[in-house]
């Protein structure tokens, strides 16, 4: 897929004020009621349930083979029974009722392929983004690169792996990057090695987005500011437009925004969140939001004795101006905290001593213009299970909201 970028945006609107569609439908002769009833003895996915849109989003965690070292087809830490859980993800994703499928996490474009094969009777339409080699690859290049440094500064390949698995959590780290993080942030000693070797790359985007209905227009918009290991990813904003019967274009705007709580991490995501904005202000039509956002909504507080919206959520919502559809339909994080991301599990199976615990928190999202409302979402945490039961498919859980034009819930209401 070509990568485009935008172009300078220039005369953009506040936030606040996006223009207002007219209405339309509005009947000026019996003649005209007369043609609508006749098109409409034709039923369609709609006739029940007019002018929605159901879409689920969720981060899959499948790295497949761009997680296994070539030269010895060994599992890395990275890869968690990918193969596995592929086919018993693709068996789940047959029995939702979702109109479209937004991923982040699908680091390798064979399993973006499988999945997209398996469900193409279902969701004809596919857009994706642009891959990288993965961990033998960049291992290959630093060999490469500098062939007689390869062995002191990655050690042993499963190390390395590890540690970008585990990130900063105790792996034994490589010499020259050890060395590097006695003076540097994260940040920094990862710039600074990237320079340093010129090296491609680990993962791409991760995007996919699988629709039943046309998608008339994709674009996708590399993040410009990244930080920490975010620097060897590819991570990006993919912009489509789908055109939904009778109920006209839907821009999409699927990411996966910069991980972590580092100072550069946050003002990456910051930059992140900004450019976000302006896209979603580009569009005419309505516009939805999704993926991992990497933003905590809540956090309990013991003194107030309740869930309390972050700094850092409540700053994206006024810069996107967009309305939250899961806390839409469920008005009190105390009762409904619609967590999507559980690391315990992962944690455990990565060895990482001081997250044994199960770390929840709510970092994936369907967010929404305000031409659309909310009718109903939810959080699939008991059906995204393993068939025995034995462990969950992702490190997070699938949202499903369903949406509706504000216009015809208004019309349906009276």
């Amino acid at each position: 897929m070509t990568i485009c970028r935008a172009m300078p945006l220039t005369g953009l609107r506040s936030v606040g004020n996006r223009p207002i569609r007219p209405l339309s439908g509005v009947f000026s002769s019996v003649e005209e009621v007369v043609e609508a009833s006749s098109r409409r003895q034709t039923p369609n996915i709609h006739d029940k349930q007019p002018n929605r849109i159901r879409i689920l989003t969720a981060n899959l965690h499948l790295f497949g083979d761009l997680a296994l070292l070539a030269d010895r087809e060994e599992p890395t830490p990275l890869y968690f029974r990918d193969h596995e859980r592929l086919k018993e993800i693709i068996a789940f994703l047959k029995g939702t009722e979702a109109d479209v499928l937004a991923f982040t996490e699908v680091w390798d474009p064979l399993f973006s392929h499988e999945i997209s094969i398996h469900l193409k009777e279902i969701y004809p339409y596919r857009r994706g983004s642009p891959w990288e080699c993965g961990v033998s690859g960049i291992i290959k290049a630093i060999g490469d690169r500098i062939p007689f440094l390869g062995k002191a500064l990655i050690e042993d390949p499963d190390k390395v792996v590890k540690y970008l698995a585990q990130r900063h959590y105790g792996t034994k780290r490589s010499l020259i990057y050890g060395a590097l993080r006695l003076f540097l942030s994260e940040d920094q000693a990862m710039t600074a090695m990237q320079s340093l070797l010129d090296l491609p790359n680990f993962w791409g985007a991760g995007l996919c987005l699988l629709s039943k209905y046309p998608i008339s227009d994709s674009q996708f918009f590399p993040h410009e500011e990244r930080a920490d290991l975010d620097n060897y990813t590819g991570k990006g904003i993919l912009k489509s437009t789908l055109d939904i019967p009778r109920m006209g274009p839907v821009t999409v705007l699927l990411t996966h925004l910069q991980e972590g709580n580092s100072s550069e991490a946050q003002n990456a995501r910051a930059a992140q969140v900004v450019r976000l904005s302006e896209l979603t202000r580009q569009s005419a039509s309505p516009v939805i939001v999704t993926g991992d956002l990497n933003i905590r909504a809540e956090n309990y507080h013991p003194q107030a004795r309740r869930f309390l919206r972050t700094d850092e959520y409540k700053w994206m919502k006024y810069q996107l101006g967009l309305r939250d559809s899961y806390r839409q339909a469920h008005r009190f994080a105390s009762e409904h905290p619609g967590f999507t991301y559980y690391h315990g599990p992962y944690a455990e199976k990565l060895g990482i001593a001081d997250l044994k615990g199960e770390e929840e928190m709510r970092i994936d999202y369907v967010l929404h213009s305000r031409d659309l409302v909310t009718v109903a979402s939810k959080v699939l945490l008991d059906q995204f299970l393993s068939s025995n039961g034995g462990h969950r498919l992702s490190d997070h859980v699938p949202l499903l909201s369903e949406l509706a034009l504000l216009r015809s819930a208004m019309e349906m209401a009276l």
